[in-house]
């Protein structure tokens, strides 16, 4: 079989993983063994052709590994997770979601230590307005404690977001083995195929499917090869759109 060369982005190659509750120097050791793989991931994929923008790493809820009803425990716990972020080379690393009025009211003051670390406040049904509320006030905490608001950039309000998604700030992992999955920038599949459909739906349709499916399974194939060689599973590919700059 034979493809057309790259036209899609690797937006992020994000391994998920579960940390121990209070035991941060197990977690030195996870991140480490994390931060190795997808180094090697970006490593195989850039020598295919392609463009990696980012690799990433996500856990479980940080309300199962950190004791949040000590504040100040928890976030001398996040600084030394940074500190461990930053020697590692770590540059994007989601904590998970808040699932608890006091693991929310944490979050702005995990997002100001710096920009490694993201998170996210789940809402656990469209109808709860208290939850609503209480996210909106961390969004608002952030936009005004981070330079421009742009901490808000490493929080979202997420609703019926499955684990596993590799599109930050809504990424979180469940399980108690690793994982990982691609996220990917695809606007250029876009820019390939439509133009050529001259408005005829039916034809854009099929050229589309044709085009993702050329450019999908030779990148498919590589992170089931990844997968065997690092004893991990792989949760798929994340085809998102997901534009940046001019695309």
């Amino acid at each position: 079989v034979t493809y057309m060369k790259p036209l899609l982005k690797v937006r992020t190659v994000t391994l998920g993983l579960s940390l121990l509750p209070n035991q941060p120097d197990a977690w030195d050791l996870e991140l480490a063994r994390a931060a190795a793989f997808v180094s090697s991931a970006r490593r195989r994929l850039e020598d295919a052709g392609y463009e990696v923008q980012t690799t990433r790493i996500s856990s479980q809820s940080f309300e199962s590994w950190v004791d949040v009803s000590d504040a100040t425990a928890a976030l001398e716990a996040f600084r030394r997770l940074d500190a461990t972020l930053l020697r590692l080379g770590v540059g994007l690393f989601n904590a998970g979601p808040a699932t608890s009025p006091e693991g929310l009211a944490l979050v702005p003051q995990i997002v100001a230590l710096g920009p490694r670390i993201s998170a996210s406040g789940a809402m656990p049904g469209p109808l709860d307005r208290a939850a609503a509320s209480r996210l909106a006030d961390a969004i608002l905490t952030i936009s005004q404690t981070t330079a421009g608001g742009e901490g808000n950039f490493q929080f979202c309000a997420s609703f019926n977001v499955p684990p596993k998604t590799p599109f930050f700030p809504a990424s979180y992992h469940e399980g108690a083995s690793p994982s990982f999955a691609i996220g990917c920038e695809t606007s250029e599949l876009l820019a390939h195929a439509m133009p050529r459909a001259g408005g005829d739906l039916p034809r854009a349709k099929a050229l589309l499917v044709d085009t993702f499916t050329d450019q999908l399974l030779p990148l498919q194939a590589i992170a089931r090869q990844l997968s065997q060689a690092h004893g991990l599973q792989y949760d798929g590919i994340d085809a998102s759109v997901a534009p940046m700059g001019d695309a």
